[in-house]
Parts: C-alpha cells; sequence; structure tokens
C-alpha cells in the first residue's frame, strides 16, 4: 500500500496577506456579497485593496501572521522538506527496524534450536530464508 501523500501547503505558516484575506471576506459577507470562486475569488477581489495599503495599515496583519508562526513553532507538528510528518516517518523507520529483528530473531531461534537438538542439517537451513540474510547487520 502506498504512503499517504500530505499537502506541504496545508501545513506551511500563514502571511499577511491571507489573514488580509480572511477579513476582507468577513467583511464583503457581512455586505451582502457571496463568493461563488471560492478563494481564489477572494483573493481577485483583496489583491487590488492590499497594494494600495501602506505598511502601517499592514502591520496588523504581519503581528497577526507572526503570532501565527510562534504558534506553529510552539505546538505545531515537525515536517519534513516534503510535508511529511516526522512522526510518520519515525513510525515507519521503527516498523521496518522491528520487522528487521523479527527476522533476526525468528532464524537466530531456529539455528539455536538446531544446534541444541544436534540437528542442523540442510532441512533446517532450507527454511530460514537466505534472501534476507544481505539486509540484516548481525551483531
Amino acid at each position: 500500500m502506498a504512503p499517504k501523500k500530505y499537502n506541504k501547503r496545508n501545513h506551511q505558516p500563514k502571511g499577511p496577506y491571507y489573514f488580509f484575506m480572511m477579513e476582507f471576506k468577513k467583511k464583503q459577507e457581512a455586505a451582502g456579497h457571496i463568493f461563488r470562486g471560492g478563494v481564489h475569488e477572494v483573493q481577485q477581489r483583496a489583491s487590488p485593496y492590499w497594494n494600495t495599503m501602506t505598511n502601517a495599515q499592514k502591520e496588523p496583519y504581519q503581528k497577526m501572521a507572526q503570532e501565527h508562526r510562534d504558534w506553529l513553532r510552539e505546538n505545531g507538528e515537525k515536517y519534513t522538506s516534503q510535508g511529511i510528518p516526522l512522526t510518520m516517518v519515525e513510525a515507519e523507520q521503527k516498523a521496518k527496524q522491528a520487522k528487521g529483528d523479527l527476522i533476526k530473531n525468528t532464524i537466530s531461534d531456529m539455528l539455536d534450536k538446531a544446534v541444541a537438538n544436534n540437528d542442523l542439517n540442510e532441512t533446517t537451513t532450507d527454511k530460514i530464508s537466505l534472501r534476507h540474510m544481505p539486509r540484516l547487520k548481525l551483531d
């Protein structure tokens, strides 16, 4: 089964323009405008207003964006550069390690039993799949 792909854009911090757009949308909807084109339409309508604003007018939105970034740093989940949560990467690594350990322990137990029973012959080694041996790092 292929791993679930994550959309990196959903996990990036929001910028000042995003907060302006959301406020612009609320004001326009309160005035009776309906945005049937979704965020794309909001962006098209808000862009001229944003471009004419001074830095002083943009400052509240820059503060909101900075607070959002700070909150994400403290509370948000960490992601790889591909947008995959680190917890998922770590879980996959642990699963691979556990599988390797299980194979190694199974082979070791089979060999120990065969040696203890003085039954180490070709049939015992045939049961051990040698295709796993190159992948294992035996101590």
